[in-house]
């Protein structure tokens, strides 16, 4: 039987040919070396780099809205690294390492998902300048991509630049494809991320009632990828790692306050190239009696309020659930406490000097414990650093006084 005919074979070649034309090729000119004498690239440019001097200025124009990918190929490891500018010709990325071989036999960085400002002009400009320490040929490759709200949105490697979730009656989660890459960034100037590549992320809350935010990472292979959590004044609250390598990472319980913000920086330890995951952030409404994150340190405490039944977790490795109260007379309180796992969970009461005056270590425990005047500190620890098998520790509690009367004529 004749699987194809001669009209067949035709068309598949008609095929294959405009298939492999819909990507137009073109070599560098070499007259590239400045804004003004920029290159235009379409899809695929054929170029090199003679020497450390040599620098290569391309330019494409986009759609108003959209966003691209951009393919950097070298025939050798060497240290290449790439700048894309916007039409004022300021930098909004920039990668600069010893390429990742794909296993083709060929070395390339990948930057994904650039997103490109919509414009009230029919296209917009941008610049592209290629650099090397070596001589080296190179291929750079411009894909176009439709553009999606569930997409992350480089450059979001600043604070200025981070990606927005903006939370209100109506928005209650966001749900991003991404990629990370672990590769040399001069644009981080993060304490702790210096030239290195990380993506962030700005939850806000848009409304008058407080909310609590949920975060999840997943879909990493491979790799340990950590989420760090910073207050709008940059400072870091919380890092949260699984310590597992292809794991995700969960925030859960994070007080989102009336028109307050976060940032949440995504970041890796190894060095990798393009490594997908998925980032759900969601806000639900604020509950009385749930531990609510960051809770980290005394400053951070959790006031309580007596007669609640507390719901909390130790959610990561190094995790710290602080929670405080006031005593305004000597007062005997009851501390009840559930569902506790001692060989994990470390429970101990602080004085407002940072004292240690109490552990409770009784298995689903009640203790009643005399309290002079003062303000204390009800904290629950998880402290055993180990590579993997860590899961999320519940705990549940309630604070309540006694009246020492009372109390006191009953016995009598």
């Amino acid at each position: 039987m004749k699987i194809f005919n001669q009209n067949n074979i035709f068309i598949l070649l008609l095929l294959v040919f405009i298939f492999s034309c819909s990507k137009q090729t073109k070599n560098e000119s070499g007259d590239n070396e400045s804004f003004l004498t920029a290159e235009a690239v379409l899809n695929v440019l054929n170029g090199e780099i003679e020497d450390s001097s040599d620098k290569d200025y391309y330019f494409f124009e986009a759609g108003v809205l959209g966003m691209i990918g951009l393919k950097l190929e070298s025939e050798t490891n060497t240290q290449l690294s790439m700048t894309i500018f916007d039409y004022n010709q300021n930098v909004i990325k920039h990668v600069s390492d010893s390429f990742t071989n794909d296993g083709s036999g060929k070395y390339s960085h990948l930057i994904r998902d650039i997103y490109l400002e919509e414009s009230l002009s029919e296209s917009l400009k941008y610049y592209i300048l290629i650099e090397g320490a070596d001589k080296t040929k190179y291929t750079l490759t411009i894909e176009e991509k439709e553009y999606s709200d569930e997409y992350e949105k480089e450059p979001n490697d600043s604070f200025a630049s981070a990606q927005i979730f903006d939370f209100d009656y109506n928005i209650r989660h966001y749900n991003i494809d991404s990629y990370y890459s672990q590769i040399d960034n001069t644009n981080v100037l993060i304490k702790g991320f210096v030239n290195k590549e990380v993506d962030i992320y700005k939850i806000t809350n848009s409304i008058k009632l407080p909310l609590i935010a949920s975060l999840g990472l997943s879909s990493v292979p491979s790799s340990d990828v950590s989420i760090s959590i910073y207050n709008e004044n940059y400072n870091k609250l919380a890092t949260i790692d699984s310590n597992i390598q292809g794991d995700g990472e969960k925030v859960e319980k994070l007080l989102l306050n009336p028109h307050s913000s976060y940032y949440i920086l995504v970041h890796g330890s190894d060095k990798n190239n393009n490594i997908p995951y998925k980032l759900l952030v969601s806000v639900e409404d604020i509950y009385d009696d749930t531990e609510l994150e960051p809770n980290n340190i005394p400053v951070m405490s959790q006031n309580i309020v007596y007669d609640i039944r507390y719901k909390g977790a130790i959610d990561y490795i190094l995790d710290t659930d602080h929670f405080m109260f006031s005593v305004t007379e000597d007062t005997t309180i009851n501390i009840s406490y559930f569902k506790i796992d001692f060989e994990n969970i470390n429970i101990d009461i602080f004085d407002s000097n940072g004292d240690k005056i109490r552990t409770l270590t009784e298995v689903d425990g009640s203790e009643d414990i005399l309290f002079s005047e003062g303000t204390y500190y009800l904290v629950f620890s998880f402290d055993r650093v180990e590579k993997g098998g860590f899961k999320k520790l519940n705990y549940e509690f309630i604070l309540s006084p006694l009246d020492i009367t009372e109390f006191e004529l009953a016995i009598d």
